[in-house]
């Protein structure tokens, strides 16, 4: 009976000693981090207008952070000397690092959206997931897009309009997407501005130029882009059947 007390003592103690010496480790590793954190923010503060808004975070790779501005992902060595830009791959798994934190990054940015600004085509029945188009309405890619929306509502796809007009604020199609947007019904606007080449000439308050900036934010470039609830970008026109099947419905 004794001895069984003296072995329960003594793993006791060692677990003791266990957690001392785990607790040791990691502040070790929490400092060393936070040394590092440190150099590369200081080095940021050199070459970064605006660098305290960027997010540093360990990579899969020792001694390597990920750093975020905004939607930007690059790397920087723990050191702050070196950085590049570029992929990272997990070459076990084939999965791309920085897409995947690219999305998250998006995605975070989706849920942000004001939704109310939108021109909504509800998917058919229950919604299985949205998405977001930066849309122009005199871009031939658009309107063929456009025609196969409801196909896209029918897989159960939430379709919600952004506007882009790529002549600029100002421009024909700018003035386009202002009057859907003002419309009394703007999705039946767009669809007769899309479909039938048959604008209106409304005004109002409208989101079309908040709509360019958040175009800017997201990265587009172009149009169709297409943001995924998942955060993921798909530029250009994807046929609905393809882009259903990418989308895993």
């Amino acid at each position: 009976m004794d001895g069984r007390i003296d072995l329960i003592f003594l793993q006791g103690k060692n677990m003791r000693f266990f957690y001392i010496k785990l607790a040791f480790i990691l502040l070790v590793i929490s400092t060393s981090t936070a040394a590092d954190i440190k150099a590369v923010r200081e080095s940021l503060k050199k070459s970064i207008n605006d660098y305290e808004k960027s997010i540093i975070q360990e990579s899969v790779i020792k001694d390597l952070y990920q750093v975020s501005h905004g939607l930007q992902i690059f790397y920087v060595t723990s050191d702050g000397k070196y950085a590049f830009t570029g992929n990272l791959l997990d070459l076990t798994t084939g999965e791309n690092i920085t897409a995947l934190s690219a999305a998250k990054l998006r995605q975070s940015l989706y849920k942000k959206l004001d939704v109310s600004s939108m021109i909504i085509y509800p998917a058919t029945g229950k919604a299985k997931m949205s998405l977001v188009i930066f849309s122009d309405i005199d871009c031939p890619y658009c309107r063929k897009m456009h025609k196969e929306i409801p196909e896209l509502n029918e897989a159960g796809i939430e379709v919600r309009y952004l506007a882009y007009p790529r002549s600029g604020v100002g421009g024909k199609s700018y003035w386009k997407a202002v009057s859907a947007w003002c419309a009394k019904n703007p999705a039946k606007a767009m669809d007769d501005a899309m479909l039938r080449d048959n604008n209106q000439d409304n005004k109002c308050e409208n989101p079309v130029k908040k709509h360019m900036q958040l175009a800017k934010t997201f990265g587009v470039n172009g149009t169709p882009n297409i943001i995924t609830d998942k955060g993921y970008l798909i530029p250009g026109y994807v046929p609905a059947k393809e882009l259903i099947k990418k989308l895993g419905l």
